[in-house]
């Protein structure tokens, strides 16, 4: 959802009008309307942090796209060395060089220690 949508919903929750949001925030009647078709890195956060007290949420909230993180990044596990390479070349290189199996044996301790 994008923040216009977020916002309508929240007022229709709260039996509220957008000019009324608006108003009761500080911003102009038509303020919110003219983000209807803006990304949520154009709108002013000061005015959604408004907007979320004036609806009883917060400012996260009318951020949200309604899409989980687990959904939004398609995530992968992958093994070091991979039928790619084969193809392609190696994958994993350093200063312009292949990293040695035992290099990335360490690397992969790391990450896995990392990811506990």
């Amino acid at each position: 959802m994008t923040v216009f949508e977020n916002i309508k919903k929240y007022a229709t929750l709260k039996s509220m009008s957008i000019p009324e949001v608006a108003l009761k925030s500080g911003l102009s009647r038509n303020a919110i309307y003219n983000w209807k078709h803006k990304s949520s890195d154009k709108i002013n956060l000061g005015y959604l942090v408004k907007i979320g007290e004036t609806l009883g949420v917060s400012y996260k909230k009318l951020l949200d796209d309604g899409i989980d993180d687990d959904k939004k990044i398609e995530r992968k596990t992958l093994d070091l060395k991979t039928e790619i390479e084969d193809e392609y070349g190696p994958l994993f290189m350093y200063g312009g060089k292949e990293i040695p199996e035992e290099d990335l044996a360490v690397i992969k301790k790391i990450l896995d220690s990392n990811l506990k």
